[in-house]
């Protein structure tokens, strides 16, 4: 979904140290958990979809080969569920849509969504479409709905973990479904329930949107685990020993001989050895179509029968951007960092080979089974992504900041290893998501530990790009204060703009925000205040949140601050006419308010360092505030 954003024409919303919020999932143990209501929540008639994320760890066979994700109805006539037949491994989606011929996923998670339109299912994994069977109906009588068990009297209990529950009573489209796998508003249209388990202990399930009487009742013990569902700003760590990521041939890696290929890469160590970065060839085979390598000394191109070089240095630690531009007869290779500079570093005299239906891997090379020959790559890799073109100098430069959003002319496969938690624990979550229309996901296989700073999701050197017309994003220094501007030319969808502040440059926490319109297509100008910088560098961003709750961020701005424990002064306009000031750290000091012109309004003394203005008319004031200490500060404000 685009996003699109909006002005706030003057106020100002301070919230200081925002918690996030905790991500939890629910875990069944197969034999007696389960999560009842008191509603038949999936639409008995009409289309509806149903989605949700699951971590099986094996298929059971007991007390029976039956076991249910959700379900609803009865068992006499088209009685509704999700589940799995441990007997054919194959998922089952209710009594008029038992034979999926799909394998239920093992040891990971996994999104599954089932849609009925007009008596059509399709039943989708990782969003793409598995299987569809016509005459689809629902019992309209029997059990409520159910989480974790089949419907009265069966005990299909199942185990595992769910998170991210949505009914709908809508038939969701593809798009929405690859849109929203990570979350969605409660309030998005056609949103019947929602339960996305971040409860974290008691036993209710709440149910998020709008809609009363649909919370879950927890029944037995199932247990509250973390979970890495959601929607980050990250990379990928590869240990340099065994990890590495394999997605399966896709048409549309075939036919093209001019295009491109982009990559940031971190890399933890360099040495004459050859890393491969990303390839399409086929293991166990010399097939090969490209595949390129980075060394201390070189940046190297194999095509299935040439292997070239030329010089280069890439520093270790440090995040570098490579594109190679291939044109037909031979390769341009760009070198770029996060400062924006891109340069031309040399020419590769070969091109694309010939090979067709190859595999696309990531980290991993020469897969012809001889020990040590895999050219495993060691460090952090970011934003892959593969064009059908060749791409300009110009746009390589405009984009390589940001992530795309997949839907660019020619871009045939992009992974930009978004989901997870940077860090954290994010056991199962083994796909590696292509964003593009083709779906051709990448499989993480076992050895990545998915836990702690390397062979894991990692924070990301890039914002994403917004997708609006994003003008400028300013940050100053003045008055012992922060002052962030930013400007968009177009908002669709927006919901709240969120600033975020590290002194790091890696770790970032909420420290404010600001109200988005939804719909602009007019230039907008937002500001910010952050009244308490930290001593030293301080590092700003812009989060955005749509109103499907899906994320993006703006590029990062640094501004310096010396001298600890300075008196500053923090302001939000509250209503129309009236503000709110306060110094940090106050009690009755002086203060005069001045009106742009110059001419003094009012003056007083604080009352606990605070000051309360009303009937204002709007406009630019300034607060001039004396200190214990004899200083003058001098705060603008803006009253709406």
């Amino acid at each position: 979904m685009r996003r699109k954003f909006t002005s706030l024409t003057c106020s100002l919303l301070l919230l200081l140290a925002s918690a996030s919020a905790q991500n939890t999932a629910l875990s069944f143990d197969g034999s007696t958990n389960e999560v009842t209501t008191t509603a038949m929540v999936v639409p008995t008639s009409g289309d509806f979809t149903v989605e949700f994320w699951a971590n099986v760890p094996t298929l059971l066979n007991t007390p029976t080969s039956l076991h249910e994700f959700v379900s609803q109805g009865q068992g006499t006539t088209n009685g509704f569920y999700i589940g799995y037949d441990q007997s054919s491994g194959n998922l089952r989606c209710g009594d008029a849509f038992q034979a999926t011929s799909t394998p239920c996923p093992v040891g990971k998670w996994f999104h599954l969504a089932l849609v009925n339109s007009g008596g059509t299912a399709s039943l989708y994994i990782n969003d793409v479409l598995m299987k569809t069977q016509t005459g689809y109906s629902i019992s309209a009588t029997g059990s409520n709905f159910t989480i974790g068990n089949q419907f009265s009297p069966f005990t299909e209990f199942i185990n595992g973990s769910i998170d991210e529950l949505r009914v709908w009573n809508i038939a969701r489209t593809a798009a929405q479904i690859k849109a929203g796998m990570f979350g969605v508003a409660p309030s998005t249209t056609g949103l019947v329930a929602y339960y996305n388990f971040n409860e974290g202990s008691g036993t209710t399930v709440g149910n998020s949107t709008s809609t009363t009487g649909l919370n879950g009742t927890i029944v037995g013990t199932p247990t509250w685990v973390s979970s890495p569902i959601q929607t980050g700003n990250n990379a990928l760590n590869l240990d340099g020993v065994a990890n590495h990521i394999i997605a399966q041939p896709n048409a549309a890696y075939d036919g093209f001989t001019s295009g491109t290929v982009e990559a940031w890469i971190n890399p933890t160590t360099l040495n004459a050895t050859n890393m491969d970065i990303v390839g399409l060839r086929t293991d166990g085979t010399t097939a090969t179509k490209f595949s390129f390598h980075v060394s201390s000394t070189t940046i190297g191109m194999w095509n299935g029968s040439t292997f070239n070089t030329i010089p280069a240095t890439i520093s270790t630690g440090v995040w570098t951007h490579l594109a190679f531009v291939t044109n037909g007869t031979s390769t341009d290779v760009y070198q770029g960092n996060t400062s924006g500079t891109n340069t031309l570093i040399g020419t590769i005299s070969e091109a694309y080979g010939t090979a067709t239906g190859t595999n696309l891997t990531i980290g991993y090379s020469k897969n012809t089974g001889a020990p040590g020959d895999n050219e495993f790559f060691n460090g952090s890799i970011d934003e892959v992504r593969i064009w059908n073109t060749a791409l300009t100098a110009t746009q390589i430069t405009n984009n390589m900041l940001g992530t795309a959003n997949g839907l660019e002319t020619g871009l045939v496969a992009q992974f930009s290893f978004d989901e997870g938690i940077a860090a954290g624990t994010n056991t199962g979550l083994t796909t590696a998501f292509d964003n593009t229309a083709n779906n051709n996901h990448g499989d993480m296989g076992t050895s990545f530990a998915l836990t702690g700073p390397t062979s894991n999701f990692v924070v990301s050197p890039l914002s994403v790009i917004l997708p609006v017309t994003f003008q400028s994003f300013t940050a100053v220094a003045r008055d012992g204060q922060a002052y962030l501007q930013w400007q968009t030319g177009l908002e669709e969808n927006s919901k709240v703009f969120i600033i975020e502040r590290s002194t790091d440059g890696v770790h970032y926490g909420d420290i404010g925000s600001v109200a988005a319109a939804g719909t602009s297509h007019t230039l907008k100008t937002y500001n910010y205040t952050d009244a308490t910088p930290a001593t030293g560098t301080n590092y700003y961003r812009i989060k955005e949140l749509d109103l499907d709750n899906r994320a993006t961020y703006s590029s990062i701005r640094a501004v310096q601050f010396s001298g600890a424990g300075a008196a500053r002064v923090a302001w939000s306009s509250v209503a129309s006419g009236q503000a709110e000031i306060t110094l940090l750290p106050g009690s009755n000091e002086l203060y005069q308010v001045i009106d742009i012109n110059g001419r003094k309004l009012r003056q007083g003394q604080l009352s606990g360092g605070k000051l309360y203005l009303s009937g204002m008319a709007s406009g630019v004031y300034i607060i001039n505030i004396t200190t214990q200490s004899g200083s003058q500060i001098n705060t603008r404000i803006l009253v709406k």
